[in-house]
């Protein structure tokens, strides 16, 4: 696990982007069962799945884009994946799997960190457990310079680390976090 640098701050869980965070973070299972269900109709392993959005998805790998080369485009980008074809008869199956997904994604407005942050303030962010943490380069800038809000606070490096180390500790142990 990578550690944030510089300054830390973490989000309440009662503001609207904690939330929005913590419904993709929970979500990351509905599309990893939508991945599986893919692949078993596909029947392909599920590594071949290819996932850009829910009306932008295909196949990667020789044998998965072979046994389906009809319902696929021709053209392969840059990673090797191909996509399907939006009239063909997989695309109709498929994509209503990846909607739910797709639809918490679509919640996040990417600049809403800007607004609570700062305009290209965010060095990084990660989930610890049910805390999110997020790095910034100048704390003036956060919440527009009220450090007072209740809904970004202030976390210590050492705070922060101690908390990144007992969570590896816990996943070395086979706890649950």
């Amino acid at each position: 696990m990578q550690t944030l640098d510089g300054l830390v701050f973490t989000l309440s869980p009662q503001t609207p982007l904690y939330q929005k965070k913590r419904a993709i973070k929970d979500g990351w299972v509905l599309f990893e069962q939508a991945v599986d269900e893919a692949a078993t109709r596909l029947d392909v392993p599920a590594s071949a799945i290819a996932y850009y959005s829910d009306t932008l998805f295909g196949l990667k790998g020789r044998e998965a884009t072979a046994k389906h080369d009809k319902d696929l485009i021709k053209k392969v980008d840059k990673e090797g994946i191909r996509l399907f074809k939006k009239n063909s008869a997989w695309f109709k199956e498929l994509s209503p799997l990846f909607t739910p997904f797709q639809q918490l994604l679509d919640a996040v407005n990417p600049f809403e960190m800007h607004d609570y942050f700062g305009m290209n303030n965010v060095t990084g962010s990660q989930w610890v457990g049910d805390t999110y943490y997020v790095a910034v380069r100048k704390p003036d800038y956060v919440s527009n310079g009220r450090l007072d809000d209740e809904d970004i606070m202030p976390v210590s490096y050492t705070t922060y680390l101690k908390h990144v180390a007992e969570a590896i500790d816990s996943a070395n142990n086979g706890d649950d976090d």
